[in-house]
């Protein structure tokens, strides 16, 4: 079972990288920006 959990560790691992690379910074803050608008409203 111990090396299940470490292989299932690992490609969790990639899989948040390759996602957190594919998010646009600036898009993000946009959104982070247009929600506190509406939060305001």
């Amino acid at each position: 079972m111990g090396l299940f959990d470490r292989l299932s560790r690992v490609v969790r691992a990639n899989l948040n990288d390759i996602v957190s690379k594919a998010e646009d910074p600036e898009k993000i803050l946009d959104q982070a920006i247009v929600d506190m608008q509406e939060d305001l409203v």
